[in-house]
């Protein structure tokens, strides 16, 4: 069976406030255009202990629209910082989404899949 291969545009989306959740943050990102996924980890930034989540789109332009036009929002008495995401392999060069294209399989595949969805349900 072949598993479905997906262009994706994922933003990193650092510096949130403790109350904002998965429901504002894809409606916030949705203006912009539609959000293919959200994830807020429960984990914080190592170096500056801030709450982050990550926004995906399958759309270019959507995805640059939303870095151009959230980055530096004020939300309560945080400043948002917006930028594409980049991935790093445990020891190699970290491969950067500076507007280009990922082409992922399915992250939900696997034995464990269906614990920790990364995505809100609602």
């Amino acid at each position: 069976m072949d598993r479905e291969r997906t262009t994706l545009f994922t933003l990193f989306v650092d510096n949130l406030p403790e109350d904002v959740g998965l429901i504002w943050l894809r409606k916030f990102f949705n203006q912009y255009g539609v959000v293919k996924l959200a994830f807020i980890p429960v984990k914080r930034n190592k170096v500056t202990n801030r709450r982050f989540g990550f926004v995906r789109y399958n759309c270019a332009t959507s995805a640059e629209v939303a870095i151009s036009k959230s980055d530096g929002f004020w939300i309560e008495d945080k400043k948002l910082f917006v930028k594409f995401a980049t991935f790093e392999v445990q020891g190699k060069k970290p491969l950067q989404n500076r507007g280009g294209q990922f082409s992922t399989i399915n992250p939900l595949v696997g034995k464990n899949s269906r614990r920790n969805l990364p995505f809100d349900r609602s």
